[in-house]
């Protein structure tokens, strides 16, 4: 223990100053750490670690089952619901529509689903 006083005092130690005696301080308050201690901590954090770093792996392996189960099963036409492909392409398919419907003289039918309202709108 004096030795280990010894080296960070002298790490610690400035030019000019003097040296603080520290031999006062009363080692029977310090406390020393028993290796079982120190086993037990250790092996308590490695267990905590592996399940951490275990559920992290299952959990982006079902994440990528999951990804790729839904991608085959969504209708191409559910646009909000895969990925790359957000409302706003079903948006501008339906104003080409629109457009052309208008250029032509067609009559066009529409139907639209809001799945989060639970509600259905007709048009035409």
């Amino acid at each position: 223990m004096e030795r280990w006083r010894e080296y960070f005092q002298e790490l610690l130690a400035v030019e000019g100053e003097e040296q603080q005696n520290t031999h006062d301080v009363n080692d029977k308050d310090d406390k020393t750490i028993t290796t079982e201690e120190l086993t037990k901590i250790l092996q308590k954090l490695k267990k905590y670690s592996l399940l951490s770093t275990a559920r992290k792996i299952y959990k982006s392996i079902l994440t990528e089952k999951l990804k790729n189960e839904t991608e085959s099963k969504v209708m191409k036409e559910l646009d909000g619901f895969r990925t790359d492909r957000g409302t706003t392409d079903a948006v501008i398919v339906v104003k080409q529509l629109v457009e052309r419907a208008i250029d032509t003289g067609e009559e066009l039918n529409t139907c639209i689903i809001d799945i989060k309202a639970g509600g259905v709108q007709f048009s035409g």
